[in-house]
């Protein structure tokens, strides 16, 4: 809440005892937070519980291809699947990619077969039935916290803090400082604010928090102006679909079934969406 409300010293007061007082780190391997067997680790701050078939979760099944992908499940509602924008940002040596993106397709009737080029979203896709996985789905983990640490150290002129933070991250994704960001790399908030989202974009991916990122730090009238979709390895290409955000998508509809429960004029609908 300080974070979004630009509270910075408050938010560092709070994010700095997340850091260090509770017991909660990163595991040493990003993959940890995606398997069932070792979903129950010190990363994870806050989930959501899902048991396989009694109470299981869609997401696992929503992710995957329609025709569905061997050994995870046998068929997919394909809701989405990854830009090219985001899978090209992963560079050699990102642990964070393999779990996060899988290219190769191999459709689950026809295992045999080579694997096909076609993105999915690698996160959630554990073996499940479908639409009833058991893989818990994280909503506060200790990488998000450090991340926002960052932020708030930055913000409060902390910036060798904010450095530190922000590699913690980073040198877990590439086991080792070889791809860490050096006091240049944020010299200007500017710059900082730029490896923070894009840090943020590639370790919670597929998490829910790219769009209130970009809202709130004002890069979402920019950033989703263009998206590059459907990349064709034969010729090295990729669609781009352009974009038409508008400033009062920065918050989201008041559900009409809400409005509809008062009398008129007791609830109005946020402007832009009453049309």
């Amino acid at each position: 809440m300080y974070i979004y409300r630009k509270d910075y010293n408050n938010a560092k007061t709070f994010l700095n005892r997340a850091a260090t007082e509770f017991g909660y780190d990163l595991v040493p391997n990003f993959s940890t937070m995606w398997e069932p067997a070792t979903e129950d680790n010190s990363e994870i701050i806050f989930t959501m519980k899902y048991v396989e078939s009694v109470n299981g979760q869609t997401l696992s099944t929503a992710f995957i291809p329609n025709g569905g992908a061997y050994g995870i499940v046998e068929r997919g509602v394909e809701t989405a699947l990854p830009s090219w924008s985001l899978n090209k940002l992963y560079v050699a040596g990102d642990t964070r990619k393999a779990k996060t993106i899988t290219d190769l397709l191999v459709s689950p009737t026809a295992p045999n077969d080579p694997p096909t080029f076609y993105p999915y979203v690698a996160k959630f896709a554990n073996k499940h039935l479908y639409q009833t996985s058991g893989l818990d789905i994280p909503v506060i983990r200790y990488a998000d916290v450090l991340l926002l640490q960052a932020e708030a150290l930055y913000n409060t002129n902390d910036k060798a803090g904010a450095l530190t933070a922000l590699n913690r991250v980073r040198a877990r994704a590439f086991a080792g400082t070889s791809h860490n960001y050096t006091a240049a790399d944020i010299a200007a908030p500017e710059d900082f604010l730029n490896k923070l989202l894009l840090e943020r974009q590639l370790e919670l991916a597929f998490e829910g928090e790219r769009w209130f990122d970009l809202v709130r730090t004002g890069k979402f009238m920019t950033v989703m102006t263009k998206e590059e979709r459907l990349y064709v390895p034969a010729n090295n290409a990729a669609q781009t679909v352009t974009l038409t955000p508008q400033t009062y998508m920065n918050v989201f509809p008041v559900p009409q079934r809400q409005i509809d429960q008062y009398n008129p004029g007791v609830i109005d609908q946020n402007t832009g969406y009453n049309k």
